[in-house]
């Protein structure tokens, strides 16, 4: 019976042990797949923010082009608009001389 006992005792331990190792080998499958599936999502957010400000950069620069081709349009028209405005100097000379010594 004592034999019987401490075999049943020992089985008992064997299954406990292997349960623990069973435990221990799912939690190192639980860890890698954690790791690797947070490897693959840190890469597609790196990925994604790169295309985004990627796309953001090009918006940018076309829209600094714009505001720049709009201004020197700008710029040339209000030149041309100078050019085509009639001169007289002598009531320009005329004014100013109003202004500083009235």
């Amino acid at each position: 019976m004592a034999t019987e006992s401490i075999d049943i005792i020992q089985h008992l331990l064997e299954v406990e042990n292997e349960a623990a190792q069973m435990q221990l080998d799912a939690q190192k499958q639980a860890d890698e797949k954690i790791a690797r599936v947070r490897s693959e999502s840190d890469a597609r957010y790196k990925s994604e923010c790169a295309e985004n400000a990627r796309v953001l950069e090009s918006e940018e620069k076309a829209k600094i082009q714009q505001i720049n081709d709009n201004h020197s349009q700008q710029i040339e028209s209000f030149k041309a608009s100078l050019e085509s405005t009639p001169k007289s100097p002598e009531a320009f000379k005329s004014t100013i001389e109003k202004m500083l010594f009235a």
